[in-house]
Formats: C-alpha cells, sequence, structure tokens
C-alpha cells in the first residue's frame, strides 16, 4: 500500500495489540509519502496487556518520506511480557519489522504506561525484537526531528526512550544526521526517566551519526533516581560517531529518605548513561553543557550515602560496562550534589566522566572545564563532597570488577572540584581530585579501600583545581572544607601510573571558615595520594599550588 498526502487525524482509540492509526500487517508493505498522522492513540484493553503503536504499529516493510507524527498516543499498557507496558507513542517497529524513515518530523507523541509497575517505552519510535525477544526488527532513521515526546512509566518504573527506544535481542537501529531535541522520560507520578532522548536496552545495537542531541531530561516523581538525560544505553552496544550531545539533564526528584537503595534522589548521567554490561563506542563527538543534578532535602545514610547525589555530568560509566572515547571532546559539563535543610549535602561525583566498576579508555581526547559540586548541607549538617572535576574513575563495594581507566594522549585542562558548603555551624564538604580523582567511593563508605586503577600515558592534567566548601555560620561556627588533590587524588586502594605525562599549574586550596571556625585546608596542589602512585622519568609534575583559602588567588 502506498499513501500519499494522506493526513489521519483523531484516530479511534484501537484496542488489543495497537495501531491507533495504521496497523501494517506481517508480509505487508506500507509507503508514506507527505503525509501526516496526528492524535491517534492506541490504548490497551486493560492495563494487564501490552499496547503497541500509537499512530503506527508496522509488523511488515514500512518506508515513511517528508511525513509527520505528532500527538499520537500509546497508552493504558500492562502485561506481563518482556515490555510490561505501552510501546511506542507515534511508531512501534515490531517483531521483525522494517522501517525506514527519511526527511520527518515526530512531535508530542507520548508513550505512556497505566498502573504501578507499568511501563512508557519510546515515545516517538520503538524498535523491539518482538514478544520472545528471537525476531529482531531494523529501523534506519535519516534526517529527521523528534522534539516534545514522552515516555512515562506507572508508580515505581522507568519511563524508557524519551524520543526513542531500541531493545531486544538483535534489534538493530541507525539514526544519522538528525536532532532529537527537548524530550523527556519520566513524569511526577512516583515513576522515574531513562534515556530522555534515545534508549538502547538489552542486546540490542543502536549506531548514531551525526546527529545533535540536546535539551533531553530524565526526570521523575519524588525520591526517584534519574538516569541518562541524552542518551541511556543499558546491556547493549551502541556507536555515537560525529555528533554532539548538549544541554541534557537528568534529575533526581527531592524528597529521597535514603533508607532504600531503590529511592535515593540521584541524578546520573546528564549526556549518557552506559550500564550494565553495555558497551559504547564515543568518535569525533562534542559532549558539552550536561548536568546530572541531585534531589533536595536527602538524609544519607551508611547504606547510601549517595542519597541527593549527582554521578557524571557528561558520562557514568558503570556496572561492569566498557567506554571508548576517540577524539571528542567533554567541556562545561557538571554534576551538582542536592542541597539539604534537613541533612547531609548531596555529593557529586565525576563533573566530565564517572567510571565505575568498569573499564573506560579515553585516546586523543580533551576534558575541559567541567565540575563536580558537592550540595550544602542543612543547619548542623556539613556539605556534600565534590569529587573527580573532569573523571571521577571508583569501584563502588559489591562491584564485580574494579574500575580501570586509561588515558591516552589526552588532556585535563581547567576542571574543579568543589566541596559543598556547611549548613550552620557545619563543615564545608571536600573538594577532592580537580582533574581526576581515583577511589572516591573509600570517602563514602568507612574503611573500604577502593580497588580502582588509573593509567596516565602522553597526557596533561593542569589549570585544575580543588577547592573545599566554605564552613556555615551560626554555633561555634564550621570550619572550611579542605582542597585535596588539585590535579589528581588518590584514595586509599586506588593507585595510578603516569608515563611521559605532566600534572602542571594545579590548585588546592581550603574553604573559607564560617564565623568563629577556621579556615580549610589546600593538601597536594598537583597530587594528593592515599593510594599507590608512581610516574616515570620524563613525567613532569611541577607549578602547582596548595594554600588555605585565598579570595585573590581562587575566586
Amino acid at each position: 500500500m502506498t499513501i500519499a498526502g494522506l493526513t489521519i487525524a483523531r484516530g479511534a482509540t484501537v484496542g488489543g495489540l495497537g495501531g491507533g492509526g495504521i496497523l501494517n500487517e506481517a508480509g505487508a508493505t506500507l509507503t508514506l509519502t507527505h503525509s501526516e498522522l496526528d492524535d491517534n492513540t492506541a490504548t490497551a484493553a486493560s492495563n494487564t496487556v501490552d499496547v503497541f503503536g500509537g499512530g503506527l504499529l508496522n509488523e511488515g516493510k514500512a518506508v515513511v518520506v517528508s511525513s509527520s507524527f505528532s500527538g499520537n498516543r500509546a497508552l493504558g499498557g500492562g502485561g506481563g511480557s518482556f515490555f510490561g507496558g505501552s510501546v511506542g507513542g507515534g511508531i512501534d517497529n515490531f517483531c521483525g519489522a522494517t522501517l525506514t524513515v527519511t526527511h520527518s518530523a515526530f512531535f508530542h507523541n507520548q508513550a505512556l504506561g497505566s498502573g504501578a509497575g507499568n511501563f512508557g517505552i519510546g515515545g516517538a519510535i520503538e524498535n523491539n525484537a518482538g514478544l520472545d525477544s528471537a525476531h529482531p526488527s531494523t529501523a534506519t532513521v535519516t534526517d529527521s526531528v523528534f522534539s516534545g515526546n514522552l515516555a512515562g512509566g506507572g508508580a515505581g518504573v522507568a519511563g524508557n526512550g524519551g524520543a526513542i527506544d531500541n531493545e531486544g535481542t538483535g534489534a538493530t537501529m541507525t539514526l544519522s544526521n538528525s536532532r532529537v531535541t527537548d524530550n523527556q522520560s519520566g513524569e511526577s507520578d512516583g515513576n522515574f526517566g531513562i534515556g530522555g532522548g534515545l534508549m538502547n536496552f538489552a542486546g540490542s545495537t543502536f549506531t548514531v551519526l551525526d546527529c545533535t542531541i540536546s535539551g533531553n531530561l530524565a526526570a521523575g516523581g519524588a525520591g526517584q533516581s534519574q538516569n541518562g538525560g541524552g542518551i541511556e544505553n543499558q546491556s547493549a552496544t551502541m556507536t555515537i560517531s560525529g555528533s554532539t550531545i548538549r544541554g541534557n539533564r537528568s534529575v533526581g526528584d527531592a524528597g529521597a529518605t535514603g533508607l532504600t537503595l531503590d529511592s535515593v534522589g540521584q541524578g546520573s548521567g546528564g549526556g549518557i548513561m552506559n550500564a550494565a554490561g553495555a558497551t559504547l563506542t564515543i568518535l569525533d563527538s562534542t559532549l558539552t553543557g550536561n548536568q546530572a543534578i541531585g534531589g533536595a532535602n536527602g538524609t544519607p545514610n551508611a547504606l547510601q550515602p549517595l542519597t541527593g547525589g549527582a554521578l557524571g555530568g557528561g558520562i557514568e560509566n558503570l556496572r561492569s560496562s566498557t567506554l571508548t572515547i576517540v577524539d571528542s571532546t567533554l567541556t562545561d559539563n557538571v554534576a551538582r550534589g542536592g542541597s539539604s535543610t534537613v541533612g547531609v549535602g548531596g555529593s557529586a561525583l565525576g563533573g566530565g566522566i564517572q567510571n565505575n566498576g568498569s573499564t573506560l579508555t579515553l585516546i586523543d581526547s580533551t576534558v575541559a572545564d567541567n565540575a563536580a559540586r558537592g550540595g550544602s548541607g542543612g543547619s548542623g549538617f556539613r556539605g556534600g563532597i565534590g569529587s573527580g572535576g573532569g573523571l571521577d574513575d571508583s569501584t563502588k563495594p559489591g562491584s564485580r570488577r574494579p574500575a580501570t581507566a586509561s588515558v591516552i594522549g589526552s588532556a585535563f585542562i581547567g576542571n574543579k572540584a568543589v566541596g559543598g558548603n556547611g549548613g550552620a555551624g557545619a563543615v564545608g564538604g571536600n573538594g577532592v581530585g580537580g582533574g581526576i580523582d581515583i577511589g572516591s567511593y573509600a570517602l563514602l563508605f568507612s574503611g573500604y579501600r577502593d580497588p580502582a586503577t588509573l593509567s596516565l600515558t602522553d597526557s596533561t592534567v593542569q589549570h585544575n583545581t580543588a577547592r573545599g566548601g566554605n564552613g556555615g555560620n551560626g554555633g561555634n561556627g564550621g570550619n572550611g572544607g579542605d582542597g585535596l588533590g588539585g590535579g589528581l587524588a588518590l584514595q586509599t586502594g586506588s593507585s595510578a601510573t603516569l608515563s611521559d605525562s605532566a600534572v602542571t599549574h594545579n590548585k588546592a586550596v581550603g574553604g573559607e571558615e564560617g564565623a568563629g571556625g577556621r579556615d580549610g585546608k589546600g593538601v597536594g596542589g598537583g597530587v594528593y595520594n592515599l593510594g599507590t602512585f608512581s610516574f616515570d622519568i620524563v613525567s613532569v609534575i611541577k607549578k602547582n599550588e596548595a594554600s588555605t583559602s585565598n579570595d585573590d588567588l581562587f575566586p
């Protein structure tokens, strides 16, 4: 069937499997040219079955050219299958289907799960391997625009892939010369967001070429943690080349108690989250202005010291994953711990990159002007830790393998690790590892030896700053936090090796005292070492500075 210049608007609600506007059956061929599919809805017969494809459910072969999908919705799904929800607000490419999209636009489509435990998957497009995950589909999208799309789950579960979701063993998707802007995963009804722009999951392969992924948001309800503001790659394989990942946010919501490990208000992977055995390769790309933001008013405890925390302003790489970055730039990304009026400020790990129990290889790249900033503490509570302005390389207790980072021919320049300000009468948080911190979980778990390792070859670490947070006024006065390791910091159990590398012009400075307190200390302007540190004869460590607080030197 070939359709040209067709408008399908305000489609009828469809029960059963789906296809609110069009159902293209297995074995059939559909071509849409200069067409519009607007405001169609596929609604599940009940929240015990899944539903697919608010605008189009494709089970055969579909070609979409110069067309638009706007305001379509997949609603009310919640079956017991691999999907468990509502799938593909604009298009669902299902179970061995083939989809080709060129010069098309997707605006304000939605996939919304219904009821507790049910997912919303792929606000605009979802590509999958069927209910049995054994019949992979293929999707190719070129020269297209995605904006304002939403994936939202039911209470306590995720919205996956605000614009696009690709999932299931062997499912393959290529996105090229396209823009994915201002989409969202997660809402405010107690669910959480994964992959504000793109989601790649469970054995699938996703290639992103010459694209812009910008302004997307992973958000959610009270106390929830959010992952991958721009992109989430989980248990899957992804390659990003020649692309810009800009201004995306992962925002943990306020009100986490820290009493469980599931609702901790973290913001993780402002630009990208790579998780759970995933493999991600980034080539000739730029990540800039992304933010991981911890939720406010967390109350960390010994079980979960990162309540209200922020991990990986640019990229979070965790749980036995592999990340390779070549000829790329990470700049002006921020991990910002949540501030609190009732407890300790949230800690921030990895302004540019946080590598947690995983493998990182960084080649011929620049990590510049990123920041890890701890949140302010409530009255009587300390500020949060700021760790690894450019890179935090660390191993959470219980990780399957230690974190390993290999840096070759790269530069860390102008990054900052800044402790949060103390509440009234309390100490400011420490700023640790302005350029790179190795082993930060030794700071967060008492008595723990973090086995993270770093090798730095033919690289530079320069003009980075570790600064303690300011002490709080009131009571007896709070001391300023300490600045530890302007260039590099190594924590207990960790190790680092430098080969033909330079650590120069870095600064460690203490935070300002609260009234009646004392200024914090600056220790290790170039390197602060509590682990095992070695460097060869051609490496250079010089012209670094350490001092107590000095507003002229450190404005």
